[in-house]
């Protein structure tokens, strides 16, 4: 008997498609011709459950055998004290099989008439299968889903309710329904749906109803959500979407359940009433729309155009410069909401970190200085900078690797994300600008969905190209920098006795490009002093120019700057800077000046 044999006596109706391939429903999954079928091979393979193997293995889980019963099923008894054989490896470990589900789910029509039936299989380490039959009329079954109309489970009670609670899957359905909520799911739950309702009008019970999805708290859970939500709303009287969003990933209503006990009643009732109704997205926004919505999205992140709310920017620089110092230091000054470069912070943000090439030590050796050079601690940031762990790579080229980026981002829940740097998220040629873009626009999309605001940190390249600027020498296809919102780059300056960094913002699209501008990087931490192209205004400079012209008090700040201006030939920006600068360091301190209408400063020698 080889595996067409054993599928047709068991029901299965095999069709020929090709020369020597075969294919039929999935005795595992259900379908219709998912399941591929080489008799002159005796294997087969399924395209949705990933299920594959042969005659004999297809009857040990099919029906459960011990690998010598189904051996001599198939006519193949003599495999069996053949070690070398194919079908038994030498490292061969039987296991028992079960014969019959751990749970059977009846879906009957508005009468009651039972249908079909969908097995659930408790799998080894947590995991489940499921397959479908349908009866045979003589007291058994038939494992495929031939002529048969799918329908909602618990149809007849679905039919009498008008508030229906719709769930992934039939445990779900059965532990609400302790709780005495009327509710369904569709058979083989997340992603079938769409099909379904195309073919078999399956949600059509759900008409003049209140609809009421219960998500389960993953990306595939938000997706199903959607999609019964969009096919149920033209019918439906109302819908909404329950999230379970304080869950940990890929937890469902049931585990609300468990939690929550004996309250788990009230607080979903409570949750459903305060959960606002849904209804689709518009691809559109009215003058009115624009204006109503919360103030807060409009204050940027960085201001003067450096970075907007719900954007995205880019920072390259030489290997070896100090990107990641960088981008700490543009974290812990996010996350404070204090000024960063003399560019306003307009409220403190929290910040995610997705960094691949320091380690934990590292980043701790780095924050611990850092945070000590601005004379302030962990306590003070609290969580508003989150870390994601570094064995969770992504590559974004794969679609199951961008949904689980977006699952970790929104699991963090952080206002912008730092991903240091571009080439950990992805596989691609970076010179391929439709390439690139398409990993670009993951980010994008992430941004869109979630609200947030992402930097990412890139490399250098082109290293022979230096006469035609900065902008040139980003890495990689035109479309990285068409990507960004601002794009700054970071460079080495030779000094005799500093050590400068230069920043260039080769692209602002949303606000005035400003002036290059250097700054002097501590050994230990990223602290800085502020210098343009053409001077170098250091706050040492400054407390001399106030001991020296001023006497070492002041009390306006204009005849300060215009003495800074005139010593360093320096622009009136770099002044004020450097000013700030030496207050920060306390090498000068600032006062109410003349009538407390202007500012003063004095050295600390003056009192």
């Amino acid at each position: 008997m080889n595996i067409q044999q054993v599928l047709e006596s068991r029901g299965f109706n095999i069709k020929k498609k090709t020369a020597g391939e075969y294919s039929c429903s999935c005795p595992f999954c259900g379908g219709t011709d998912r399941f591929q079928v080489w008799p002159d091979t005796g294997k087969a393979w399924c395209r949705q459950c990933d299920w594959k193997g042969d005659d004999i293995q297809l009857l040990r889980e099919l029906e459960g055998f011990s690998f010598q019963e189904a051996a001599e099923a198939t006519g193949n008894g003599h495999k069996v004290n053949n070690s070398k054989s194919e079908s038994r490896p030498v490292n061969f470990k039987p296991v028992k099989m079960k014969k019959e589900p751990d749970a059977v789910y009846d879906y009957q029509d508005a009468q009651g008439t039972v249908l079909f039936q969908v097995c659930r299989y408790n799998l080894p380490a947590g995991e489940k299968s499921f397959s479908q039959r349908r009866p045979d009329g003589k007291g058994g079954y038939i494992n495929n889903m031939k002529g048969i109309n799918l329908v909602l489970y618990h149809l007849p009670e679905v039919s009498k309710e008008p508030d229906i609670l719709f769930c992934e899957g039939e445990k779900n359905v059965e532990d609400v329904k302790k709780l005495s909520f009327t509710s369904t799911c569709n058979p083989g739950g997340a992603g079938k749906i769409p099909g379904q309702q195309e073919k078999h009008k399956i949600l059509e019970p759900l008409t003049g109803k209140n609809v009421f999805i219960l998500a389960d708290n993953d990306e595939p859970g938000a997706q199903h959500a959607l999609q019964v939500a969009e096919l149920v709303y033209p019918i439906a009287k109302s819908v909404k979407i329950i999230p379970f969003d304080e869950l940990p990933i890929k937890s469902d209503i049931s585990d609300f359940i468990k939690i929550h006990g004996d309250k788990a009643k009230d607080k979903l009732s409570d949750r459903i009433i305060n959960t606002p109704d849904w209804s689709p997205p518009k691809a559109f926004y009215t003058l009115q729309e624009i204006c109503d919505l919360p103030s807060d999205n409009h204050l940027p992140i960085i201001d003067k155009g450096i970075m907007p709310y719900n954007s995205h920017i880019l920072i390259a620089g030489e290997s070896g410069v100090g990107k990641s110092m960088l981008r700490l230091e543009i974290a812990l000054h996010l996350a404070m909401g204090w000024d960063w470069m003399g560019f306003k912070v307009p409220r403190a943000r929290t910040v995610a970190i997705f960094q691949f090439e320091n380690s934990e030590h590292t980043e701790q050796f780095r924050i611990k200085k850092m945070l000590a050079g601005m004379e302030t601690t962990v306590g003070a940031i609290g969580d508003r900078i989150k870390y994601a762990k570094r064995n969770e790579r992504y590559n974004l080229t794969l679609k199951g690797d961008r949904e689980k980026l977006t699952a970790k981002v929104k699991e963090m829940g952080c206002d912008v994300i730092i991903y240091d740097c571009l080439s950990n998220l992805h596989s691609s040629n970076e010179n391929d600008n439709i390439k690139m873009r398409e990993v670009l626009d993951v980010l994008t999309d992430i941004n869109a969905k979630l609200g947030t605001s992402c930097i990412v940190i890139h490399h250098f390249g082109k290293p022979g190209e230096y006469e035609k600027g900065n902008a040139w020498r980003i890495r990689g296809a035109s479309s990285i920098m068409d990507w960004a919102y601002t794009a700054i780059s970071f460079t080495g300056k030779s000094h005799e006795d500093k050590t400068l960094r230069k920043l260039e913002f080769v692209k602002v699209r949303d606000g005035k490009q400003p002036k290059p501008f250097y700054v002097e990087r501590d050994p230990e931490t990223f602290l800085c002093s502020y210098y343009d192209e053409q001077s170098l205004a250091s706050p040492n400079v400054v407390a001399a120019i106030l001991g020296d012209e001023f006497n070492g008090d002041t009390d306006q700040q204009m005849p300060l700057v215009k003495a800074i201006i005139e010593k360093t030939k320096c622009a009136e920006r770099t002044a004020k800077a450097g000013i700030r600068n030496a207050v920060q360091m306390k090498l000068i301190y600032e006062y109410p000046g003349e009538n407390k209408k202007f500012k003063g400063y004095r050295l600390p020698m003056s009192g």
